[in-house]
């Protein structure tokens, strides 16, 4: 916690014990002696004397009305976890007493800041000093509001500061105007990012507003592939790591993605960061970021950085980031659907105007034609999602074999749904058609669904009499075949 010259001053003049005239001490005004007293560091415990020979007069700094006077409620927490001071604010929007709660464990006397998220950003300040921000949400007796927002810092003796702020605080509610500006402006931008339909384009827009919004000097979009992050978007100071690759371990996109809270960072260069170790010249201070989630998907990070020796961020400008990065990722999912759709429309073109003889050729089949059409729809699909380079193709034929008794003779349909995407490795083939079974997980999944569309169609082929076969090459592509009886 930081306070500045003026406030510890004003406060310290408060609390000194008034001054008798000098002229009753027998001394003279001098100019140069009340010059004296103006300068003199407030943060001693003693003022030094005006004048030779006279005796010192003692100032206590009464820290504790310091932080009565602030407008959020601050908590200090000692290493063994126990709460050594609360101020009134405190006791205000939690409804305990600081008699009640001093040397009590912090997360018996207020059981919220024990669950999973919160606990774990506590935890993580202690452990590497870093100041970390976080929403906490908050319902029944103890609290007068729901939604408020934590700044945990931990000062040199790994004493950690908790400052609590509500998201309607006393700067709010003195000047009506400014939240109401602020979630205008928010809603303006809302509306802009949904219009654009182009992900470059949005990712444009989204860095250049989130920078302007959080009164930073740059910011930038990052994604994770496999074991590695990629800076995918970038504008300001953050340009000059565009395009640029850094590994996922111990990076803020990955603490992001992993806590799926806003993460600061107080001066990211001297942080040592595998981003900050590979483009050194970015030369950043406070950093925040906001992990970018739509319909429970990960689509990546988004960052806004200072200069070097700049001001922290505010808890409300960590808040006002989430904000950014919830409305951005709506948009972000939708431009990627559209895009997809219109990727398909044009596969189904090519399709349609290369279709093979073969598909042409009547042939006669006996079963029921909509479930087939659904499984075929349903591979084709698949095939089309996971394929980014190369071609889908659909292939027809008819396949004589011998039946169960001499002389039978069985025929089958075969329909071939063949890509050249990324293919699956063997290990993974045998889980396929388990519900629920999704190959594409983890930090960096890139597609939705939830797993059960093979599943289905598998379920389906038997109801037919039928089957479905899988050949596939890591890295070379796959053959998803419906075999359904011709009879």
């Amino acid at each position: 916690m930081n306070l500045n010259d003026r406030d510890v001053t004003e406060t310290s003049r408060k609390s000194a014990p008034p001054q008798r005239p000098i002229e009753e001490r027998g001394q003279s005004a001098e100019p140069g002696d009340r010059s004296r007293v103006r300068e003199t560091d407030m943060t001693s415990k003693t003022l030094p004397p005006l004048a030779d020979g006279m005796p010192q007069r003692e100032i206590r700094f009464d820290a504790a009305s310091v932080l009565d006077s602030l407008g959020n409620a601050v908590a200090v927490i000692g290493t063994d976890w126990r709460i050594q001071t609360l101020n009134r604010q405190w006791e205000r929007i939690f409804g305990q007493s600081a008699a009640e709660c001093t040397r009590r464990d912090l997360f018996a006397a207020f059981p919220f800041f024990g669950e999973e998220h919160a606990a774990r950003m506590l935890r993580a300040s202690r452990i590497d000093g870093a100041t970390r921000h976080f929403d906490l949400e908050l319902s029944g007796v103890m609290a007068t509001g729901e939604h408020y927002g934590v700044r945990v810092s931990c000062t040199d003796d790994e004493r950690l500061v908790i400052e609590v702020s509500e998201m309607g605080g006393s700067a709010t509610k003195e000047n009506g105007d400014e939240p109401n500006a602020e979630n205008a402006s928010l809603r303006r931008l809302a509306r802009q990012m949904a219009a654009v339909a182009d992900s470059a384009e949005l990712l444009e827009l989204l860095c250049t507003a989130a920078s302007e919004q959080c009164e930073a000097t740059g910011a930038a979009v990052l994604r994770g592939a496999g074991a590695e992050g990629e800076v995918v978007s970038a504008a300001g100071a953050m340009t000059l790591g565009l395009d640029r690759r850094f590994p996922l371990e111990g990076s803020v996109a990955q603490e992001a993605l992993e806590s799926r809270g806003v993460v600061s960072v107080e001066n990211f260069t001297a942080s040592q960061r595998p981003l900050a170790r590979i483009v050194p010249e970015l030369l950043i201070g406070p950093m925040l970021a906001a992990p970018l989630i739509a319909h429970d998907r990960l689509l990546g990070v988004l960052t806004v950085v200072r200069g070097d020796r700049a001001a922290a961020f505010s808890p409300r400008e960590a808040r006002r980031l989430r904000v950014i990065a919830d409305h951005a990722a709506l948009a972000m999912w939708k431009a990627e659907l559209l895009e997809q759709s219109r990727a398909a429309d044009r596969a189904k073109g090519r399709f349609l105007a290369t279709i093979s003889h073969e598909l042409r050729t009547p042939i006669r089949l006996t079963s029921d034609i909509d479930k087939i059409r659904q499984i075929i729809v349903n591979l084709a699909g698949n095939a089309v999602k996971f394929t980014d380079q190369g071609e889908v193709r659909i292939a027809l034929s008819e396949i004589h074999s011998s039946g169960e008794t001499e002389g039978q003779e069985r025929r089958e349909v075969r329909f071939a749904i063949v890509d050249t995407g990324a293919g699956i490795a063997p290990e993974d083939a045998r889980r396929l058609f388990r519900p629920f079974s999704q190959l594409d997980a983890g930090l960096t999944r890139r597609h939705g669904g939830t797993g059960l569309g093979l599943y289905i169609s598998q379920r389906l082929a038997q109801l037919l009499g039928g089957r479905i076969d899988v050949e596939s090459e890591l890295g070379a592509g796959s053959t998803f075949s419906l075999a359904i009886p011709a009879d």
